[in-house]
């Protein structure tokens, strides 16, 4: 749905391309929405929203977040350098905190900061605001992008959840820490 999405696309389709035809010997880590202390985009973001009292989950709150603590996507790294069975084949990098709502972690995030309860927005309205920020920066030039797209969109209202079936069973990969051990981090 955005420049981001299909450019880790291409550039995965580019390395299978040049594993396949040229030999170039890769394995493919897809990590989940990474969080940990310095998660730029699914902590310190996600508070500053809560901490100014704006709306910081889209729709109803159910949908899955898709999380990985980054110890955990190192973990999954780890287990695949370490097995040359993994050469040529690709790996989801999640754990537990894939399953958590977005209502219910971000709900956990302003317990821990100490911030209100986080607000909700329904999603129609979030997309005409994307909609609306995404066709003013283009009219008007904009260099940086607006507040909300609908690449975050898409990030923020969809349920993430991936399989780990193989990254379990190829890598015999297992959580390091859940999710307590991760928000508490």
């Amino acid at each position: 749905l955005g420049p981001y999405s299909r450019n880790k696309q291409k550039q995965e389709q580019l390395a299978i391309y040049r594993h396949l035809n040229d030999g170039l010997r890769l394995t493919v880590i897809r990590p989940g929405n990474i969080t940990g202390a310095g998660s730029q985009p699914w902590v310190h973001e996600a508070l500053k929203q809560l901490r100014k009292k704006a709306p910081a989950i889209v729709g109803s709150g159910r949908t899955r977040c898709g999380l990985c603590f980054v110890e955990n996507v190192v973990e999954v790294f780890a287990l695949a350098a370490a097995r040359e069975a993994s050469v040529g084949k690709v790996y989801n990098a999640l754990d537990d905190l894939q399953y958590v709502t977005r209502g219910d972690n971000n709900a956990r995030l302003a317990e821990i900061a100490g911030a209100p309860a986080p607000r909700k927005v329904p999603l129609p309205i979030a997309t005409l605001l994307a909609a609306a920020g995404e066709r003013l920066g283009r009219a008007v030039g904009r260099r940086d992008r607006p507040p909300l797209t609908f690449e975050a969109l898409n990030l923020v209202s969809q349920d993430m959840e991936f399989s780990l079936e193989r990254t379990r069973r190829d890598l015999e990969y297992e959580p390091v820490f859940d999710y307590e051990e991760a928000m508490n981090s």
